[in-house]
């Protein structure tokens, strides 16, 4: 059963990394199948699935939007079913520049906010590689990007869990260099 499991997790993996751009419907498929996959029983094949989450947060980006709306769907639904032993393991992925691209940069800053919400004493250890990550996406050019790292600061439990970060006035320090909490 474990060969099998293997060369469907391999062949989905393959069908991802496939670029080309009359190989988007393979893309999403795949993205849907593995969400499928996740949303089914997530324990039994987290061990397959979690590595490929950079794949995910890549995809987010694609021109096609079925692939980009799948792998937004498909990482949000690793991170919502992620048992607390994976947090440690995913957590480079999603702390990780990959591309660049604005879409990627949300779908990070999204994530953050939901590891921060089911998994509130494991980011808190991690906080020393969260908050810069978070802070240089608040001053992401696009606005959707900054508003997504703001609520994962404010909302994703990272500002309680960090007692010196609780007034309002504390993250706009991160936004702007004229606002000094001292």
């Amino acid at each position: 059963a474990t060969a099998k499991k293997d060369g469907l997790f391999v062949a989905l993996a393959a069908e991802i990394a496939d670029k080309g751009k009359t190989k988007a419907n393979n893309r999403a498929g795949a993205l849907a199948a593995l969400r499928h996959i996740i949303l089914k029983n997530a324990a039994s094949f987290e061990p397959y699935v979690a590595p490929m989450l950079p794949s995910f947060i890549e995809c987010a980006a694609d021109k096609a939007k079925p692939v980009s709306f799948e792998a937004d769907a498909t990482a949000k639904a690793l991170i919502n079913n992620l048992s607390p032993h994976g947090v440690d393991f995913v957590l480079p992925f999603v702390l990780a520049e990959a591309d660049g691209k604005w879409q990627s940069n949300l779908l990070r800053a999204e994530l953050l906010s939901l590891l921060a919400k089911d998994f509130p004493a494991q980011m808190n250890l991690r906080l020393n590689d969260i908050v810069p990550v978070l802070s240089s996406l608040m001053w992401d050019t696009k606005l959707q990007v900054k508003e997504a790292a703001t609520a994962a600061m404010t909302e994703g439990a990272l500002v309680l869990l960090c007692p010196h970060l609780q007034r309002p006035l504390d993250l706009k320090c991160f936004t702007s260099v004229r606002v000094s909490p001292l």
